[in-house]
This record gives C-alpha cells, sequence and structure tokens, in this order.
C-alpha cells in the first residue's frame, strides 16, 4: 500500500527543485543552511505533488494512554490536554482532505456524552459507538513520518565548518523517533526520513549504513534504507544531499 520509493522520489524531486531555484536566484546560504522546519513544508508539497493526503504536526495516536492519571475531582483518569501529546512531524493519508480519527477526541467526546445522560432514563445506554465523518479514516492506515536533518559541514556562527556532532546528529534523534513509532501499537506503517548533507555520496551511504546495523543491533523491524542522492552547490563544504527513508516493518 505504502511505496517507500515513491515517497522517497517525491521528497529528493522537491529538495532537488529548490536547490535548483537557490542557484538560479543566488542565494547566498543553500538547503545545507536551513534548519529542520523549513523543510515540513517543503516535503509535504512534494508528496502532496505526488498524489498523497498529508498532515502535519499530527498526534501520536495511542501514546496518550501513557499519560492518563488519576482525576482528583472524579472517580475517572483524567484525559491528558492536547499541549502534553507527542506529534509526528508528517502523515500521509491514502488521498488528500482525509482526516484522522483521534482516539483521545473519540473517547472525550464519549465521556461528554456520558455525562448528559448520568441521571436520565438512558444512563445505561452506550456512548462509544460515536460516529465519524466519512472523510476520517484510523491511524492504522496511514504512514507516520520523522524528518530528521544532518550536515556533514554547518554554519556555527554564522561561520561554515566540520559539524562536531554531526555522528550524533545522525544516528542519535532518527534512533528515538524509530523507538516512539515503534512503541504506538496504532501505527502500522511508519518510517524516519533523514535529510542528510555530505562532501560525497560515498560518505552519505557509508555512514547510514552504520546508522541501519546500530538499530538492526536492537532487533527493530527495518526495511533496507532508500536512498536517493543527488548534487547541490557547496557552499560550506557539502556537496550532495542524501535523502535517506528507513521504513517499519510492524507485524
Amino acid at each position: 500500500m505504502w511505496s517507500l520509493d515513491l515517497i522517497a522520489d517525491s521528497a529528493a524531486d522537491a529538495l532537488r527543485a529548490r536547490d535548483a531555484a537557490l542557484r538560479e536566484e543566488h542565494a547566498v546560504y543553500g538547503l545545507d543552511a536551513q534548519n529542520e522546519l523549513y523543510f515540513h513544508p517543503l516535503i509535504a508539497e512534494g508528496l502532496l505533488a505526488a498524489g498523497f493526503g498529508v498532515l502535519r504536526e499530527q498526534p501520536f495516536p495511542h501514546e496518550w494512554f501513557r499519560k492518563l492519571r488519576p482525576d482528583k475531582k472524579k472517580s475517572a483518569l483524567a484525559l491528558p490536554l492536547p499541549r502534553d501529546r507527542q506529534r509526528c512531524d508528517l502523515v500521509l493519508t491514502p488521498e488528500p482532505n482525509q482526516t484522522l480519527d483521534d482516539s483521545l477526541k473519540t473517547e472525550k467526546q464519549r465521556r461528554e456524552e456520558a455525562a448528559k445522560l448520568e441521571g436520565s432514563l438512558f444512563a445505561s445506554l452506550p456512548t462509544s459507538d460515536i460516529a465519524h465523518p466519512t472523510s476520517h479514516i484510523p491511524p492504522e492506515s496511514c504512514f507516520y513520518l520523522e524528518l530528521k536533518l544532518c550536515g556533514q559541514h554547518t554554519n556555527t556562527s554564522g561561520v561554515p565548518g566540520p559539524n562536531r556532532t554531526y555522528t550524533s546528529d545522525l544516528t542519535r534523534a532518527p534512533l528515538a523517533d524509530l523507538k516512539k513509532l515503534a512503541e504506538d501499537h496504532r501505527i502500522q506503517h511508519a518510517g524516519v526520513m533523514l535529510i542528510v548533507f555530505t562532501e560525497g555520496e560515498q560518505v552519505a551511504r557509508h555512514d547510514i549504513a552504520i546508522l541501519a546495523h546500530r538499530v538492526l543491533d536492537r532487533n527493530w523491524p527495518i526495511s533496507s534504507p532508500t536512498l536517493r542522492s543527488f548534487p547541490i552547490s557547496d557552499r560550506m563544504g557539502n556537496s550532495v544531499c542524501t535523502v535517506c527513508l528507513i521504513g517499519m516493518r510492524k507485524p
């Protein structure tokens, strides 16, 4: 249902087009000088052009259950606040203009319905079967995508040079994101996309292979990294951008 090749191609095409635009306008700073949030709308646009539906900053569907706590005013457990929920960078839906079913919103609505019926003749009626708009789809049908950025050379206080935290940037954050995706049992299709800027393509392939082995050492079920590389204008030491998509294989 979800083609990692198509997702990676769509992202790489969007970044390649933006790099060409920056080169044409003689921009001082290239793609490798941007922060991570700069790439969210770029990748989203590329995925939309490929025919996917794309939702940004969506909450993880099931992790909120771990944040339930006793409600001092009521006997039931208190629901977490929206701001307390972890969020995924991009969620792909099979078709555009679809929205996600949210189990937290459903539970909140169920409790509100139960409160309205409390003390009435209808208090014993079930409130769990709440109708959803036809455009809503379950999280199990979507693809959850986390984005991460790292560069072999970066700007530090405005001065370009080697990135001293390159190795940890390439491994630590992607591993944390893969762990979050693996732990939410309602997420069935997911992946982490790394946007890596390096001196050459072989550097990126070598370093990404190290990351993949570290994931496999944890016995996490992942697909082989899907890689797309293309040249960029060298402004600070990076001459290649590599899009790496590591997909989760869930049983």
